[in-house]
């Protein structure tokens, strides 16, 4: 708790420091003139690659599979922990109810919950790489040869090392599936995790099916956040511009996640403000981007995610074992 209260103090912090610096009157105007269309239509796309995501999920357990609805609940109900617990704290959610509600074994929960999360990253680093490259003139235009240069250079490394941990994981995943697993809850896990990372791996058909679903999802959840600038009234000139503008802003508010749980809105304020400087865009719409932004995040997490607990509350009091362990799945 105190913990908690800790960070929303310091996401209190962050705003208040942002709306001092921002013109008021000027947020305020756009957040009046603000266009219910484009947030209508962030809010379906959004909705649409939550329930991709889930299925996705459901795809990368080994059959037989558990029922597809109660894994794509369980999915949607652990993204309501993600919005308000910080480090990706509903990814452990996830991985610990697949584990007691769906009898999936841990190392397997563990590896599919995040090898879903690998291929979201690394997807959405390959498609900023392509859309860095393809513009090369329009981003140096508009960034900075050199700030253009290095974030080439830093999210093509990302998501090369990404790639290259991920094979050499799938590769000694595969040599484990001939050994028999340590004892220890801890060997065990290990183990079964990367076994099951390199049995998803295994089926190239299978592993285009997984790339091609997490394509859409990531292509509809950058769409929404990017539909957030016309709504406010930004124009960037090219809606490669808003693509890279909004990748940025995914990017920062990302690693500000890490510390500060989304939902509080701190972290995808200062990230839109900081990013969206760079392609010219005054305080005051950044932070009216940003309103628009949390409400695409949060209200189709919430609107899945609560009906979703609900159902799923009286299944072994999952909700407090799940937040229970924040830095990892209390699982076997």
């Amino acid at each position: 708790m105190k913990r908690r209260s800790l960070q929303l103090l310091a996401s209190l912090a962050v705003v208040w420091a942002l709306l001092h610096d921002a013109d008021l009157a000027a947020l305020g105007d756009n957040l009046r003139t603000a266009s219910p269309a484009f947030l209508a239509m962030a809010l379906v796309l959004k909705s649409i690659s939550l329930v991709l995501h889930e299925v996705r999920l459901w795809l990368l357990l080994p059959s037989p599979r558990p029922a597809t609805t109660k894994v794509i609940a369980i999915g949607l109900a652990s993204g309501v922990f993600n919005q308000f617990l910080p480090a990706r704290g509903g990814d452990v959610a996830a991985a610990t109810m697949l584990h007691k509600l769906c009898g999936v074994r841990g190392g397997i929960a563990a590896a599919a919950v995040g090898l879903s999360a690998f291929l979201e990253a690394a997807v959405f680093g390959c498609g900023m790489v392509v859309v860095l490259l393809i513009g090369a003139t329009r981003w140096e235009q508009a960034l900075g040869a050199e700030v253009h240069v290095q974030a080439l250079s830093w999210v093509t490394t990302a998501t090369l090392g990404g790639i290259a941990l991920a094979v050499i994981g799938a590769k000694i995943g595969q040599r484990l599936a001939r050994d028999k697993a340590p004892e220890g809850v801890v060997g065990g896990l290990f183990h079964g995790t990367l076994q099951a990372v390199g049995d998803a791996c295994s089926s190239p058909r299978e592993l285009v099916i997984h790339v091609a679903l997490t394509v859409v999802q990531v292509g509809s959840m950058v769409w929404a956040f990017s539909l957030a600038l016309p709504a406010v009234g930004v124009d960037l000139g090219s809606t490669s511009l808003e693509i890279l503008a909004t990748g940025g802003v995914l990017t920062t508010a990302s690693l500000a996640s890490i510390l500060l749980p989304p939902s509080y809105g701190a972290g995808p304020a200062a990230a839109a403000v900081a990013t969206l400087a760079i392609f010219g865009v005054d305080p005051a719409q950044a932070l009216a981007f940003s309103a628009m932004w949390w409400l695409i995040s949060e209200i189709p997490h919430l609107g899945f995610g609560l009906p979703c607990l609900w159902m799923l509350r009286g299944d072994s009091g999952v909700a407090v074992s799940a937040t229970a362990h924040p830095k990892g799945p209390a699982v076997t």
